[in-house]
């Protein structure tokens, strides 16, 4: 009988035990450009092993809506990213960042001028490919923040509707500007 009631204590006991020494190995954020806050979105990462992670973005770009007299301008995206970032131990706070990322995004642009022949939606899909450069603080084991940015090679295609004759104009671009620079903070669990 006594093995009865001591059972489940050892248990309880074994398994507060184990779940405290389990590493933290999911981890969840905002990040934010520096150049337009209004460029945010959610980063995700999961650890695959020491010091490599899969990252997965959410953003939203460039949400925008200016009104004047009778002109509309409605700018908006969205775009998503996946990728696995390698981490460098500078210091035992400090940390390199750095990894290959894929991303799609779609950007939306109505223009609207009532009563003019000015008025047009432009739709832009786009596919890139990116090296995630950064550092990480570790506040301490369950937040850090993070600087980093993404030169990023990239074509996509843009749609115009609501002209006479809309015709698609593709594009191929490369984003070697290393002033876009992101802000992340984010929890690990």
């Amino acid at each position: 009988m006594r093995l009865f009631y001591l059972l489940p204590l050892l248990l309880i006991a074994t398994f507060g035990t184990v779940h405290a020494q389990t590493p933290m190995k999911r981890e969840i954020g905002l990040r934010s450009s520096l150049d337009n806050p209004l460029n945010a979105g959610f980063i995700y990462k999961k650890q695959l092993a020491e010091n490599r992670y899969r990252r997965y973005r959410l953003g939203f770009i460039d949400a925008t809506v200016n009104v004047q007299s009778r002109a509309i301008l409605a700018q908006y995206g969205i775009g998503a990213a996946i990728g696995t970032e390698f981490r460098k131990d500078l210091d035992s706070r400090l940390q390199f960042v750095h990894g290959p990322e894929f991303s799609a995004s779609l950007s939306v642009v109505a223009v609207g001028n009532s009563g003019t022949a000015d008025e047009y939606t432009q739709i832009a899909p786009r596919l890139g490919i990116g090296y995630v450069l950064g550092v990480q603080y570790n506040i301490n084991s369950q937040w850090y923040v993070n600087l980093e940015t993404i030169p990023a090679l990239s074509i996509g295609a843009q749609y115009t509707y609501g002209y006479q004759n809309p015709a698609p104009v593709y594009t191929i671009s490369a984003n070697l500007n290393l002033a876009t620079v992101g802000l992340t903070g984010a929890y690990r669990f």
